[in-house]
C-alpha cells in the first residue's frame, strides 16, 4: 500500500495512492466520526491497527479530484535519525575503514520537506551536496527490541535526500576526517535539508528492503547508483541498536545511509541554483526537488 500527504483547499490530508488515483483517508475518518484531523501519514501510522484498517477500507469511497500537490508523507516527526557511512563504497571514497557499531546523527523536524519543494542553498554555505537514502518509518512504540523483533517495528519506507553542507560538516578544505568531522549540526540540519517522499510504501508491499535499486540524478546525469543490499549495518541491527535507551515512536524516521558518488568525494560539483535533483528508489518512486538560492 502506498500512502501520501497532499494539500487540498489549504489543508494537509492523508491519502492512499492507488492506480494513479488518490483516496482521502482524512475524509473517510471524518465520515466515520473519528475525532481529530488526520493531517499526514504520521497520523495514520499512529492509529490503532484495526481502526486504521477500517478507515483505509472506507477511504475508497472518497476519491480526490484533480492533482493536488504531494507533500512530505510524514509531517512533524518526533525524531529524524540518519546512519552515517553505512555503505562500503561511501566509506571507501573517504578512505574510511568503518566501525564496529552503527554511527548516527540527527536532523530536526524543520529539515523535512517534500516532492517539488526546493533544496535551498543558504547564504552561509557554498558546498551543498546530495545523498540518496532509503528511509524507514517506525510503526509502533519500540524500546529494547532485539534484532529478531526489530523488523516488526518498521511500518514502511520512503526516499530521503540527506542534503549536506560540506563546508560546515567537513571544513572548507573537505579534509576533516569522519566520523567526527567538523560541525555535524550545521553540516546536516539546516532548513529543508531532508526532502522525503514521494510516498510511504508499507513494509508488506516492499518485501525485501535489500533488493531495491537506488539512483540519484542531477540535471538528468546519474551521480549515485547502488543497491540497498550494499548496506553495512542492516535495518534490524540499526533499529535494535537505537532502541537500547531511545524510545522509538510511531512516525519516527530512520534513514539508512548513502552509497558512493556524492560531490564532496568525486568532482566537487556541488549543487547550484537552477539544478534539479531526482532521487529514485525502485518500488517507492522518484523524489524531485529543484535547487534555489535563499
Amino acid at each position: 500500500m502506498k500512502l501520501g500527504t497532499v494539500r487540498v483547499k489549504g489543508k494537509s490530508e492523508a491519502v492512499i495512492v492507488k492506480g494513479g488515483e488518490l483516496y482521502s483517508i482524512s475524509d473517510a475518518a471524518r465520515d466515520l466520526g473519528i475525532k481529530g484531523h488526520i493531517r499526514s501519514v504520521k497520523d495514520v501510522v499512529q492509529l490503532d491497527g484495526r481502526l486504521r484498517e477500517v478507515i483505509i477500507e472506507h477511504s475508497e469511497g472518497f476519491r480526490i479530484d484533480g492533482s493536488p500537490a504531494m507533500q512530505a508523507p510524514v509531517q512533524g516527526p518526533d525524531k529524524v535519525i540518519l546512519a552515517a557511512i553505512n555503505y562500503k563504497t561511501h566509506a571507501n571514497e573517504q578512505s574510511f575503514k568503518g566501525m564496529e557499531d552503527p554511527f548516527f546523527f540527527t536532523k530536526f523536524p524543520s529539515c523535512i520537506s517534500g516532492p517539488e519543494d526546493p533544496i535551498v542553498i543558504p547564504r552561509s554555505s557554498s558546498m551543498v551536496d546530495y545523498e540518496i537514502e532509503l528511509a524507514l518509518v517506525i510503526g509502533k512504540r519500540s524500546k529494547y527490541v532485539s534484532e529478531r523483533e526489530a523488523m516488526d517495528s518498521v511500518f514502511g519506507y520512503m526516499v530521503l535526500n540527506d542534503v549536506s553542507f560540506r563546508d560546515y560538516q567537513l571544513g572548507k578544505d573537505l579534509k576533516s576526517p569522519p566520523p567526527l568531522g567538523h560541525n555535524w549540526v550545521m553540516g546536516k540540519a539546516m532548513d529543508m535539508a531532508a526532502p522525503t517522499g514521494p510516498v510511504l510504501v508499507t513494509s508488506d508491499e516492499i518485501g525485501d528492503p535489500y533488493s531495491l535499486q537506488m539512483e540519484l540524478r542531477v540535471n538528468g546525469k546519474t551521480r549515485q547508483k547502488a543497491s540497498t543490499g550494499e548496506m553495512v549495518f542492516k535495518i534490524d541491527r540499526m533499529v535494535s541498536y537505537l532502541s537500547q535507551g531511545i524510545t522509538l515512536l510511531p512516525g519516527d524516521i530512520i534513514s539508512t545511509g548513502t552509497p558512493a558518488g556524492v560531490a564532496a568525494f568525486t568532482d566537487r560539483n556541488f549543487l547550484r541554483a537552477g539544478d534539479v535533483v531526482e532521487a529514485e528508489i525502485s518500488k517507492i518512486g522518484r523524489l524531485r526537488n529543484p535547487v534555489r538560492n535563499e
